[in-house]
């Protein structure tokens, strides 16, 4: 479905088998205003499964404009791994203004023509002509992601001249098995990369095994940059930043990372701010499915929330538990049809 027109619904639809050795996608546009709403479907292919952006608009400053992704399945099957298809990730946005996603269930994807990440988020002027493309004010909250090799890549912009990324929260969203043995090769929970101004990361649920459950990439100085009440570790490096390994070399203005549990911690050089916990296993965090429902692709989403021994409860800045709300998530997702 292209959505390239104004005012359009998808609802209550069943897409499927969108998949070829090129770009294919169940749900793409860059050619319309909006609004649109995608709301309880499932949605099925191979290159990206829903998107907007990658071609430049034929009207100038068009931007696709409120955005409403709520209660879809969005997935690709894992019979199709190692078949001909190109694939990508599961839902990429290069340019879109006032969007919402939420509620949803994303899952099944790996390692092949790009890393696989459930969300890639950016700001792309695709073929040069569009300077206003950019991507700004989004809230994705009380999503469910199972199966993936990444989680969230966060760019500020492409390389041609676009309105970089901003104003984007990622709130309440629970990951389960990232990077298992079905789709090794990723390994990031977050990877946020350039300069995002007024990002908020806050009360999400992640482990990997491999590489880092939050990471930095040329962050340059970060202004209301808030890491809050995560729930989050292990990897080579769980926490990391580049060039600079310290928070306190780029975080700007308004930026806060306060409230989180970091397990394994140990590579964030000698800037680990304080207001923040560090246990050493996934054991010592308690949680309810014990350490080893951290990486396990099988675990229950109750078994990722903390139990009532833990002694993180109640210790999030807002006096809730850190990590993401199970039982919010699996309200918001209950009437999503999976098969």
């Amino acid at each position: 479905m292209t959505l390239n027109s104004d005012s359009t619904a998808i609802v209550d639809s069943y897409v499927s088998e969108c998949h070829a050795d090129v770009d294919a996608q169940a749900v793409w546009g860059w050619n319309g205003n909006g609004p649109y709403k995608i709301v309880n479907n499932y949605l099925e292919a191979s290159t990206e499964v829903l998107g907007f952006g990658g071609a430049d608009p034929s009207f100038p400053n068009l931007v696709p404009s409120d955005i409403e992704i709520r209660g879809n399945h969005i997935t690709r099957p894992m019979s199709w791994k190692g078949n001909q298809w190109l694939e990508k990730n599961l839902v990429e946005f290069k340019t879109g203004h006032r969007v919402l996603i939420q509620g949803n269930v994303l899952e099944n994807s790996w390692v092949q023509a790009q890393l696989g990440w459930a969300f890639v988020m950016w700001s792309v002027n695709q073929n040069g002509g569009c300077t206003w493309c950019g991507t700004q004010d989004v809230l994705i909250q009380d999503n469910l992601i199972r199966n993936v090799s990444a989680g969230f890549q966060l760019d500020d912009k492409y390389s041609t001249p676009s309105v970089p990324m901003n104003r984007v929260a990622v709130r309440n969203n629970l990951l389960i098995g990232v990077d298992n043995p079905n789709i090794v090769g990723g390994g990031y929970g977050f990877l946020i990369q350039g300069n995002i101004p007024s990002l908020s990361v806050e009360h999400n649920t992640v482990f990997v095994p491999t590489t880092s459950s939050l990471q930095w990439s040329n962050p340059g100085i970060q202004t209301n940059h808030i890491i809050r009440n995560n729930l989050v570790g292990g990897g080579t490096y769980p926490l990391w930043a580049s060039p600079s390994n310290v928070w306190s070399s780029f975080a700007g203005t308004g930026s806060e990372f306060s409230g989180n549990v970091v397990a394994m911690a140990a590579y964030f050089g000698t800037g680990y701010p304080s207001g923040n916990y560090y246990p050493a296993t996934l054991d010592a965090i308690g949680l309810a499915g014990g350490g080893s429902a951290a990486y396990s692709v099988s675990s229950s989403p109750a078994s990722l929330a903390l139990a009532p021994s833990s002694q993180y409860k109640g210790k999030a800045t807002d006096g809730t538990d850190p990590g993401a709300n199970v039982d919010r998530i699996m309200a918001a997702v209950a009437n999503v049809i999976v098969p």
